[in-house]
């Protein structure tokens, strides 16, 4: 399975062809470097900024573009540095400070270059991790904070995640020719969502680019001194207590990556900071609620953009259009 990055465009625009609304891309010079971003809803009145996790992209967000076009947003989906279809400059840090800085860095430039003044803020896993750590240094563009299943959370992290990010998949992927491509089949997710049409291609795309980068540049950021002494050296716990811009968490029942339990314990410290904090769990989803089951996830932590234009909508035409309501409860699980 030979890999380039032509082969990645083109796994992308198959996925992307599936979205009904018009998206365009855009490549953003960040210092040396460019950043591909997806644009969805382009004149809409709202921002929001989407960052994907770990082994993903941009494009996995493909679900979710018709559904925040259609409250007013206009969304940014951006390939992280050293990840998707952004450049992928060799991480040369050492330590979990130039690894933060390697992602928060460029994205704040990226996000300059484009000049937003004001957006919401959606990461999923490391983009979740990465959207607090910009945050924290960029509070005043941040309207809201939307994590889903971070990463990073607390300080002890079992020996087999500490492994799998010292030791990345995508090493074995890359340049491990056919069995490497066994090892990625089989691992796959079965899950609702991952097995759309050219999504799996896509992924074996990301992953078995040449290069490595943003995957390298995660490394620092987990100690591994034997199997009984493995930790995330910066803790989502140890370091919110800056945080001020309301903040909405979310995970999946289902999710053997980030537990439940880890993100209420985030949760539970964060109602102690910040008035504006909600805490949501997707009944039967995984590590990817905004992917697996997009109707749900939109519906709970968009519930007050759908009211707000189904209202708008029901004073045009009140013959022809139902207002159902939607609610949230804390820590309440969706089906």
């Amino acid at each position: 399975m030979p890999t380039s990055p032509e082969r990645l465009k083109e796994a992308e625009r198959k996925v992307l062809e599936r979205v009904k609304v018009s998206i365009e891309h855009e490549f953003v010079r960040v210092g040396n470097y460019m950043m591909h971003v997806i644009v969805a809803g382009r004149g809409n009145r709202k921002d929001i900024v989407l960052l994907h996790g770990h082994s993903m992209s941009a494009a996995f967000f493909y679900r979710n573009f018709e559904q925040l076009v259609s409250v007013g947003y206009c969304a940014y989906a951006i390939d992280l540095l050293g990840w998707g279809r952004s450049d992928r400059p060799e991480f040369k840090g050492r330590t979990a400070e130039e690894s933060i800085a390697y992602y928060v860095d460029s994205l704040q430039l990226c996000l300059q270059s484009i000049g937003l003044r004001q957006f919401a803020l959606l990461g999923h896993s490391l983009g979740a991790y990465v959207a607090v750590q910009y945050t924290l240094k960029n509070p005043t563009p941040v309207s809201r904070l939307i994590l889903i299943s971070p990463a990073g959370i607390e300080r002890k992290v079992s020996p087999i995640r500490a492994l799998y990010f010292a030791f990345t998949p995508q090493l074995l992927v890359r340049r491990g020719g056919l069995l490497g491509y066994l090892g990625f089949i089989a691992r796959y997710p079965r899950q609702p969502g991952f097995v759309a049409p050219g999504l799996r291609k896509l992924a074996y795309q990301l992953n078995a680019q040449p290069k490595p980068s943003g995957d390298a540049a995660v490394v620092p950021l987990v100690s591994l001194r034997g199997l009984s002494n493995a930790q995330c050296l910066f803790p989502l716990v140890e370091c919110i207590e800056r945080l001020r811009v309301p903040v909405h968490l979310v995970c999946g029942d289902m999710d053997p990556v980030v537990k439940v339990s880890e993100v209420k314990h985030l949760y539970e410290l964060l109602k102690g900071i910040i008035s504006d904090c909600h805490f949501t769990v997707i009944r039967g989803s995984d590590h990817c609620a905004f992917l697996e089951y997009p109707e749900e996830f939109f519906n709970a932590i968009f519930h007050e953009e759908i009211q707000s234009s189904a209202t708008q909508y029901s004073a045009c035409c009140p013959n022809d259009f139902t207002v159902s309501d939607v609610s949230v409860e804390e820590g309440s699980e969706r089906e």
